[in-house]
Order: C-alpha cells, then structure tokens, then sequence
C-alpha cells in the first residue's frame, strides 16, 4: 500500500471515530418535527360539560396550518388558532350535548422549512362528553 492510500486511510478512520464520538458524547434533541409535549384538555378525556377549547404545547415554535373539528353527527367545521412559540390554542369548540369530538390540526415547526415532510406533524385530538346524569 502507498503512502498516500495509508494516508488516507488513517484519515477516514480517524473522521470515523470522531463521527461516532461526537454521536456519543454531545447527543442532539434535534427531532425531524415538532413533538407534542401535552395538551390541555387531554386526547380522550371525558367531560360533563363541552370545554371551549384546546391547548396544545410543542417542544418547539410552531405554526398552525389547519385545524378542524368533527362532530358527532358527522359535520366537520374549521376551527381558529392563537399562541405564541410552541404554546398553541385551538377552537372555539362548538359546544355538543352528547358525543365524542375529534379535534384535528396539522402544525409546521417555525425552526424548519414548510416544504419538508420533517417539518409538518398532523395530530387528532379525540374528547367525549358523557350525557348530564
């Protein structure tokens, strides 16, 4: 092997190693997308009466593209959304007498391009209401 081929084969090796390393000693949060952290009130939760809205809260600065709600009865109505960084609040929720509702929104992370697949994330948000006793 000549000189040049072990040269170069140590320095692949070493940028190798130091790949790695900086894989094990400095690990990233960097996420493909924005991650739902909670929300208030919670997917599946229960309530005697409709609540008016839901907040939502991203690891990151978020921006909402689309939301929407399906009532029971089947109709679908786009919903309004306010908030700054990665706190978001979706609504208002119509108010229903009985049924499950399904809040939907689709949010694009403000720290990474809109036109990456990475930087959307479309949830549902599933509530119910229980009729008065």
């Amino acid at each position: 092997m000549s000189t040049i081929a072990r040269a170069w084969a140590a320095f692949a090796q070493a940028a190798a190693l130091l790949l790695i390393a900086s894989a094990l000693f400095f690990p990233s949060d960097i996420h493909a997308h924005a991650l739902l952290t909670g929300s208030s009130p919670s997917s599946g939760q229960v309530f005697k009466a409709s609540p008016t809205d839901v907040q939502l809260h991203f690891n990151e600065p978020v921006r909402v593209v689309r939301a929407t709600v399906s009532l029971p009865d089947g109709e679908s109505q786009d919903l309004g959304s306010w908030g700054a960084g990665g706190d978001v609040t979706i609504g208002p929720l119509p108010s229903v007498d009985d049924g499950t509702i399904i809040v939907s929104y689709r949010v694009v992370s403000e720290l990474s391009e809109a036109v990456t697949s990475s930087g959307r994330n479309s949830q549902a948000h599933r509530l119910g209401r229980s009729p008065p006793p």
